[in-house]
């Protein structure tokens, strides 16, 4: 699971507010999860992700998909290949 914090609070929530939620979802779903920070560009604090990127800018967007299929078992990156 990929779950994505806005560290620059522009989303309307607090950083505070999203990593409650975060901490919610852990518990409800107990799955491997990455926890990235966006919006790089204009909010550098991301001690609190995994990874970092910027959906605006494109960087660190790559490297956020590549973990991620990393992660999935082969059988589903064969689901994905075959659409």
């Amino acid at each position: 699971m990929l779950f994505i914090i806005d560290p620059s609070e522009t989303c309307g929530y607090t950083l505070e507010k999203q990593m409650h939620l975060l901490e919610e979802i852990k518990k409800e779903f107990g799955i491997p999860m990455i926890v990235a920070a966006n919006k790089t560009d204009i909010s550098k604090t991301t001690e609190k992700a995994d990874m970092s990127m910027s959906t605006l800018t494109g960087d660190g967007v790559d490297t956020v998909l590549e973990r991620l299929l990393e992660m999935m078992p082969d059988q589903d990156l064969n689901i994905i290949n075959n659409y």
